[in-house]
């Protein structure tokens, strides 16, 4: 009786409790590492903990150390990701497919463990190492990683997934740009009105037909490097949606130049976002048409309406961000308009 006690739909309490966790683990043992013989302990890391009654987002790491066959000990870390909408199942399916088609010495994705229903969540293994922005902020030359991130997406973008449902098609709407209707509850908010007159240049703007698979959120924290192995991983699939692949580019583009303002010089963070769009094209066999990077700057500045909207909604004063981004949508709305 391993999930008896979600009886009561408690989610939070059963995956943040580690006795709970070393039952089910120890379920799954041979699963985790087929030479595995005994399990020693779990121990439990919350990532992301928002809990409201019976609705939850929960990212918890756990170390999961085993006694193998060879009577080694080993340490394992796997990463749960849920959410109380039930809307993991689809980043899940995304990762999965991915994991096997997707693959190679130099990018891919973490591998995927197990969708539990009753969790409303799924488990992978961790991937190892620290993620873009942090080797950036440690002076690690990342050219590289860049350019196979940017093959990684080269591919990811043309992946074909008929069979996976619950992956909606991208639109400029209220929707998307505000998902957990930050704006509604701060109706005061003095920038309110400024999300608002600029979200209205979008609501009508007809983006054709020509959709892919897209990561909807492709940040420098949303990619793992190991420099030891040379890779790359990309994770966090939760906003995979249909869109143009300018959304991906435009988003990363645009996170690139505003998480690293304060780390990079300006020429510097244009390079690694230079490369990025070469060894993306390269890959794909495009050319980078003007009707292209129009499109890339007009997802620029949508991704940077997201942020401001998530400050907003922060609870403490972000100014000093929200005006940078301001100022960064004015330029990519000029250079769209064009």
């Amino acid at each position: 009786m391993i999930f008896g006690f979600l009886k009561n739909k408690n989610i939070p309490d059963f995956v943040l409790n580690k006795d709970k966790m070393f039952v089910f683990f120890n379920s799954k043992l041979k699963k985790i590492d087929e030479n595995a013989e005994k399990l020693l302990r779990v121990d439990v890391y919350p990532v992301k903990q928002r809990v409201e009654g019976k609705k939850f987002h929960l990212v918890v790491f756990f170390n999961i150390f085993i006694l193998n066959n060879k009577n080694k000990k080993r340490e394992i870390s796997i990463v749960f990701v849920g959410h109380s909408e039930n809307t993991r199942k689809k980043a899940y399916q995304i990762i999965k497919k991915t994991w096997q088609e997707i693959n190679n010495e130099n990018f891919g994705v973490p591998k995927p463990l197990w969708y539990i229903n009753k969790f409303q969540g799924f488990f992978y293994f961790s991937a190892q190492g620290s993620n873009l922005l942090n080797k950036i902020k440690n002076n690690i030359k990342i050219d590289d990683f860049v350019g196979y991130t940017a093959k990684f997406f080269a591919e990811f973008h043309q992946m074909k997934i008929n069979k996976i449902s619950g992956i909606k098609e991208f639109s400029f709407s209220l929707e998307k740009l505000d998902p957990s209707d930050i704006l509604e509850k701060e109706k005061n908010h003095e920038y309110k009105k400024v999300v608002e007159d600029i979200f209205s240049r979008f609501n009508k703007m007809n983006l054709g037909k020509n959709f892919e698979l897209s990561h909807g959120d492709l940040h420098l924290e949303n990619v793992i490097v190991n420099i030891y192995r040379n890779k790359v991983k990309v994770i966090d699939f939760s906003e995979v949606c249909i869109a143009p692949f300018e959304y991906d580019l435009g988003s990363f583009l645009q996170q690139l130049k505003f998480m690293t303002r304060k780390d990079l010089e300006e020429v510097e963070a244009e390079k690694l976002g230079s490369l990025f769009l070469k060894e993306y094209f390269k890959a794909r066999g495009l050319v980078e048409t003007d009707e292209i990077r129009r499109k890339i700057y007009l997802f620029q500045a949508w991704t940077a309406l997201k942020s401001i909207v998530y400050y907003i909604g922060f609870g403490e004063n972000k100014t000093e961000r929200i005006n940078f981004l301001l100022k960064q949508i004015d330029f990519f709305w000029e250079e769209y308009e064009k």
